[in-house]
This record gives C-alpha cells, sequence and structure tokens, in this order.
C-alpha cells in the first residue's frame, strides 16, 4: 500500500491551530499513534481518525476530536440536580 511508503503526517486542531504531529513508529495503528500522542493531547485518546489524505509527499491523518465532542454532547443530556441540605443529618455526627 502507498501508505506504508510515504511519511505519516497527523494533524491535530487545537484552538483554531493546526498543529503537526510526527509518526512515532510506523509500525503502530494510526489508533496506537493517536494514543501515544494523548499524554500531550487528552482528547486524541477518544478522537476518530479520518485518512490518509496523500498530500505534498505525505500521507496525512486528521484525528477529528470534534465530532466525539458533538456526539458526547448530542448523547449525555445535562440534567440539574437541586442540592438540598438537610441540617438533622449532620446533628447525629
Amino acid at each position: 500500500m502507498f501508505s506504508d511508503l510515504l511519511p505519516r503526517i497527523f494533524i491535530h486542531k487545537d484552538n483554531g491551530q493546526e498543529i503537526r504531529l510526527t509518526d512515532p513508529d510506523k509500525n503502530l495503528s494510526p489508533e496506537e499513534v493517536c494514543d501515544s500522542y494523548s499524554v500531550l493531547y487528552a482528547i486524541l485518546a477518544t478522537a476518530k481518525i479520518v485518512g490518509p489524505e496523500f498530500k505534498n509527499d505525505t500521507a496525512e491523518y486528521l484525528p477529528d476530536a470534534q465530532d466525539v465532542l458533538k456526539d458526547r454532547a448530542k448523547s449525555a443530556p445535562v440534567h440539574q440536580v437541586p442540592m438540598v441540605f438537610k441540617p438533622q443529618l449532620y446533628a447525629t455526627l
């Protein structure tokens, strides 16, 4: 496959900036590469990988963390629970 011959670049977008991450080990899967970079960029631990897209003699992968954030927002509704202070519970301590 062509992607085995070309260097891989992982492009992480953070606060509107494009961060180009080099491939730490060509034997790792794209998911494993993102997992290894998740120490620096925690969002990459759950990112979906898009690619490769072949540009400028490289195979570019885009860890798409924004889709994960959108999916979480849709699937996890926020419920507000009122806090109730019951002084009688603390009186027995």
